[in-house]
């Protein structure tokens, strides 16, 4: 779905998280992180318990630099969906970042082990 379309459907039904984290995307791929990141922050506020969205909002903050946002954002977004495998690769980043070697080794770990998992192993090969 395109911009305008998110728009003209989070416009008209502002309470639908998804349309918020859809529009995050797009603003994402175009570099406007700060739009970015304030349609998180609606979807969030909308939707407190999607990992997703989460793992969104820590993928930004990594890009932005801000490693301590990244690693709370992150490390919900495990909490909430621990056998993503991408989500424990990016918050071992994010530790990495945060000079956390032990934690980003543990979360190395689990991503790999979660890897090894056939089924895990496909959805992530299948993710862009």
């Amino acid at each position: 779905m395109g911009q305008p379309h998110l728009e003209a459907l989070a416009a008209a039904h502002p309470e639908i998280a998804e349309a918020h984290r859809g529009l995050a995307e797009v603003h994402a791929q175009r570099g406007e992180r700060q739009e970015a990141l304030q349609e998180l922050h609606v979807a969030l506020r909308l939707n407190a318990n999607d990992a997703e969205t989460y793992f969104d909002l820590g993928t930004i903050e990594l890009v932005r630099g801000s490693a301590a946002a990244a690693v709370t954002a992150l490390e919900t977004a495990v909490r909430l969906a621990p056998s993503e495998a991408e989500y424990h690769r990016e918050l071992s980043s994010a530790y990495q970042r945060e000079s956390r070697m032990g934690d980003a080794e543990r979360e190395h770990q689990i991503y790999e082990k979660l890897l090894s998992t056939p089924a895990a192993a496909s959805v992530v090969a299948t993710r862009p």
